[in-house]
């Protein structure tokens, strides 16, 4: 079968989760007492946190999947190195698993030459990693691939501190070893310039977008029917609003609204005019999703307009698992909206602060 490999998404979470936990137990469960192992996994591979991963702008996340069946998966991220790892511009590779009946069949060779793509994209020069002292045949891996044994740091696999090397080489950028195709490259370094923050809605830039979010929403539908919130309804105490910015240009917005404790619902998703099709309503919607997931909800859901200049809004919500539903907390029956739900696990665990 085919291996496809493709960056991941929000809605990979539970997949994910799943198979990170299996592998890394696979990898590690003979070595670590069960306590530990079991804390370990359930802070770094639940679901949740695997979804806030997800919709971090600043993490790549690769799969590799055959079919249905997801087989290899790296994480690639800008963070702050450890003292001993020198160089411009560090990418860290987080994560690296290969399923262990595919090992020796060239995805772990494939997985290496899209991470090296990744971190290209994301603007890196120097690619660094820790890998378990004790993990043999994960050293002489990373060795053969062309890194090199600059120092140490600590991991916790739960209470219990162990000691990483930590390994470096310079990042690979030659057109003839790539892995990823240009347009993946492409949303990994549109999206590693953006910044997602919790906003108090007092900034300049945020009243323009709401305003003109405001006027087209009144353009396209007759007033009782405009949903839209404006400022004084999006500083409502049940209300969390984010912006996304690229420098100190504001690209979008986005608001989740608390319905009750397992309920949520999207509202004032907005892309200013100059960044649409650039990815920001995407990352914006993977951020709500994952706030979502955090919260612990069972279900979130939007209101939408049924107009034709909404079905770019409603293919990215159905992309996304969203599913068209009747009308929701206080909304009626309206011919000029859409309303669309999706349901999460029932017992979900929350992500780590």
């Amino acid at each position: 079968m085919t291996l496809a490999l493709r960056l991941g998404l929000v809605t990979d979470a539970p997949s994910l989760a799943a198979f990170a936990a299996r592998t890394f137990r696979e990898a590690f469960a003979k070595d670590n007492r069960p306590e530990d192992l079991e804390a370990y996994l359930t802070s770094a591979y639940g679901e949740a946190q695997q979804a806030l991963e997800l919709a971090d702008p600043q993490v790549v996340t690769l799969l590799a999947c055959e079919g249905e069946d997801l087989v290899a998966f790296a994480q690639v991220r800008r963070s702050r190195p450890p003292p001993c790892v020198s160089g411009p511009d560090p990418i860290e590779l987080q994560r690296f698993y290969v399923d262990g009946p595919r090992q020796g069949r060239g995805v772990s060779n494939l997985m290496m030459r899209a991470v090296h793509d990744a971190a290209a994209a994301l603007g890196g020069r120097r690619l660094w990693l820790g890998v378990w002292e004790r993990n043999a045949r994960a050293l002489a891996f990373y060795r053969k691939e062309g890194f090199t044994d600059v120092g140490s740091k600590d991991f916790y696999v739960g209470p219990d501190r162990q000691t990483d090397r930590v390994m470096v080489r310079d990042v690979r950028d030659d057109a003839s070893t790539r892995a990823l195709d240009a347009q993946s490259a492409l949303v990994i370094h549109s999206r590693a310039r953006m910044r997602i923050k919790l906003d108090d809605l007092s900034g300049p830039e945020i009243h323009a977008l709401l305003e003109e979010h405001l006027r087209n929403m009144h353009a396209l539908s007759p007033p009782e029917s405009v949903h839209a919130l404006d400022l004084e309804g999006l500083r409502r105490p049940e209300i969390s609003f984010w912006t996304v910015w690229s420098d100190d240009a504001l690209l979008g917005c986005g608001a989740l609204k608390a319905l009750d404790a397992h309920h949520g619902e999207i509202k004032s998703m907005r892309t200013a005019a100059a960044h649409r099709r650039n990815g920001v309503a995407q990352a914006v919607l993977q951020h709500v999703i994952a706030e979502a997931r955090k919260r612990g909800y069972t279900r979130l859901s939007l209101e939408t307009g049924s107009q034709a200049e909404f079905e770019p809004a409603r293919r990215l919500y159905r992309k996304f698992g969203f599913e068209e539903c009747p009308p929701f907390a206080d909304y009626v029956d309206d011919p000029n909206s859409v309303f669309m739900t999706k349901a999460f696990p029932t017992t979900i665990e929350r992500a780590r602060p």
